[in-house]
Formats: C-alpha cells, structure tokens, sequence
C-alpha cells in the first residue's frame, strides 16, 4: 500500500494450449511431476487488479460472463490466499475485463542456430 491509497494493476494473461499433458504418479510429498508441451496463442485477457486502502474482501468479476463471478474463481482464490498467506486486511477486486490479440514474439531456439 503507498500512503493508504488503493495500488491498481492491468496486466495481460497470455493464452496457451496444452498439445501434450502429461502427470505422473503421485510423490512422496503428495505433488505429482508434469511433463508439458505448450504453444502460446496470440490472445490474452486483460487482467485489472486493484488492493483497496481499506479492509475488506475478495471479489471477482468477469465481464459478460457472470458464472465465472465469485469467490470459485481462480483468481478470487489466488488473491484469497495471497491475502492469507501475507496477512493483509485489505480488500482486492480482480477483473478479467477483455480477450484481447496481441503479438507473441518467437523465442530463437538453440537448436534453429548453426555453429560454423
């Protein structure tokens, strides 16, 4: 918080589609390993998060899509847990406010390089 003011942040989500999941068995620890391979898509959602000055809760809207608002949602649950997990009081409104196309930069490949 910046001298009791509310802290707003937008930031993309970038989209991806899993070609190849894979989960193994279960670990000692309860996680499970996981083998991805992924390919971005040139979309993203527009994320609006804003942590008020004052104390209060979590809430989560998306637009146009009102079952995906409430507390169910991941974002809400993330935000929930981070709110737990610091301690903090103040109350935070997530917003997935629009899909939105944007340009995917490729990654060189060490493989796409020749040696000389």
């Amino acid at each position: 918080m910046v001298h009791g003011l509310a802290v707003r942040l937008v930031t993309l989500a970038p989209a991806k589609v899993n070609l190849v999941l894979r989960v193994g068995p279960p670990r000692p620890d309860g996680y499970h390993d996981v083998a991805s391979l992924m390919v971005p898509l040139d979309l993203a959602d527009v994320v609006d998060v804003t942590v008020s000055s004052r104390p209060g809760g979590v809430t989560c809207r998306v637009r146009g899509r009102p079952e995906l608002d409430g507390p169910a949602n991941l974002a809400a649950r993330a935000a929930a847990l981070v709110k737990e997990r610091f301690g903090r009081a103040e109350g935070t409104t997530s917003a997935a406010a629009r899909t939105v196309w944007y340009r995917v930069r490729p990654c060189a490949s060490s493989r796409s390089r020749r040696r000389r």
